[in-house]
């Protein structure tokens, strides 16, 4: 029947929908009670002895593995997701200039973090500035980090990005 008006929801309505959704939390509950359950595939690819990725089984290590994925994915190089990642290798060819160079790798990771990952808590990020490594291309950035919601776990995270070598991530291993 084309001629009968149809309900729309008032504002107050749909606020109210809104606010009675809970919130997403990162990875299955599950995995809060069960160490057994995997939340996720870790960093490298690698296979596991059951024919499988290695997989995560704790919220902060998986949290690890998808900060270094976020921090070593270029902006624009996903496929449906061209603001996924970061502009740190970007930063490679700016000026070498150590103050602003410092405050731009800080922003490119608070920004990359805050839009992607907003359950990680950044702690401390500390920037290797020696004459060599900015000569070279090289950044190496240390980068310790928490979840929002278990303030008491820390972990840290190393990443090397070289203009020559490709990425080298907290295991030493070229990702080129």
């Amino acid at each position: 029947m084309s001629g009968e008006a149809q309900y729309q929801p008032t504002f107050e309505e749909l606020e109210q929908i809104h606010n009675d959704i809970p919130v997403a939390t990162p990875g299955p509950v599950a995995a809060k009670f069960d160490k057994n359950v995997a939340v996720g595939i870790d960093l490298p690819f690698v296979p596991d002895n059951q024919g499988q990725f290695k997989r995560n089984y704790s919220q902060i290590k998986q949290a690890r593995a998808n900060l270094v994925n976020l921090l070593l994915t270029r902006k624009g190089e996903r496929i449906n997701h061209p603001g996924f990642g970061s502009t740190l290798w970007n930063i490679l060819f700016e000026p070498n200039k150590p103050e602003i160079l410092k405050e731009d790798i800080e922003t490119s990771i608070f920004e990359a973090v805050d839009n992607w990952l907003p359950y990680i808590l950044i702690r401390e990020i500390i920037i290797n500035e020696t004459p060599d490594d900015i000569d070279r291309n090289i950044l190496k950035i240390a980068i310790g980090f928490s979840l929002k919601d278990d303030l008491e776990n820390f972990d840290e995270v190393f990443i090397s990005v070289n203009e020559t070598f490709g990425l080298v991530n907290s295991n030493g291993e070229n990702q080129s």
